[in-house]
């Protein structure tokens, strides 16, 4: 009957999911940077595994357990790292639900850009269904999600790069001159520098203008200046490229970029770990990641 035949035993029958599990685990060949999203998985599955989760990503569970991955080699992360990194997809995921309310659905465009990963599309399915909703990232990224996402209706995947031009065009393509743009970059631009930041705004101001809004989150320079203690990046062999201390630093990025309003990610975690509430009383700390709302101001 094949691997993927369902199989009875004396305990009954074994699903299709499980057997994928047990027999189709993927082999993983991507590039030290792309290797990165599986931390987020990882902290998403434990999470779905705890008895009070904050997601309760479920399908992350279930991509994870398909993967063939040294998981031990993440495994030393710390509790600031994973309330963090849950923290902030929980944030994000409300921030463009919050967002989307306004456009009706046939103007609006939503973009999860160097997905990796991540099941947003899945998180808010509830409430974002009717919209047209795009994951991006690398091609071995893309090509892997194909093979271990369980699909979307009313979910594309695209290829390309953030650091090129190229995909602008294509994401010009899906909109028209009143397509509204909400573009999430979650866990993305830290691994880029200044000048491709700069380059990415310029880009992406001349392709949308003030129809754009952007979700992202970026790091001090604080955490550039100590990486190689960061819990998960120092097992790693990529390497935080840019920081930003300050709102000015960060509309500094292009002549018409604005900050909407910012939150700390350091004190969306308060609730969960003592050590955020003390490390929120140092503003270096507390703001050592900050989520930003960004748009561009008309010409």
């Amino acid at each position: 009957m094949g691997a993927k035949a369902i199989i009875v035993d004396f305990c009954g029958v074994i699903t299709y999911r499980v057997l994928r599990v047990m027999i189709e685990k993927k082999q993983i060949n991507v590039g030290a940077v792309e290797e990165t999203l599986f931390i987020p998985l990882l902290m998403r599955w434990k999470d779905a595994e705890s008895p009070k989760p904050i997601l309760g990503d479920r399908v992350a569970l279930d991509i994870a357990q398909q993967m063939d991955f040294n998981w031990e080699k993440y495994g030393g992360w710390n509790k600031m790292s994973y309330y963090g990194c849950l923290v902030r997809a929980k944030y994000c995921d409300q921030e463009v639900v919050t967002l989307a309310k306004a456009p009706v659905p046939d103007t609006l465009l939503l973009v999860n850009a160097g997905c990796g990963l991540d099941t947003r599309w899945h998180r808010t399915i509830q409430t974002l269904s009717s919209y047209r909703r795009i994951d991006l990232d690398l091609e071995p990224v893309i090509s892997l999600r194909n093979e271990v996402m369980p699909p979307l209706d009313g979910v594309q995947s695209l290829a390309g790069d953030l650091t090129s031009p190229n995909f602008i065009t294509e994401l010009q393509s899906l909109t028209t001159a009143e397509t509204q743009v909400i573009l999430v970059i979650e866990g993305v631009l830290m691994y880029f520098t200044d000048r491709e930041i700069r380059e990415l705004m310029d880009r992406l101001y001349g392709a949308f203008g003030d129809r754009l809004l952007i979700v992202c989150d970026m790091l001090n320079s604080t955490v550039v200046k100590h990486q190689k203690q960061h819990d998960t990046i120092r097992h790693s062999e990529a390497c935080f490229r840019s920081g930003y201390d300050s709102i000015a630093e960060v509309e500094g990025l292009h002549p018409h970029l604005r900050v909407l309003h910012r939150r700390s990610v350091l004190d969306m975690m308060k609730p969960y770990t003592f050590i955020a509430r003390i490390g929120a009383l140092i503003p270096s700390l507390r703001w050592n990641t900050t989520i930003y709302t960004l748009d561009f101001k008309k010409a």
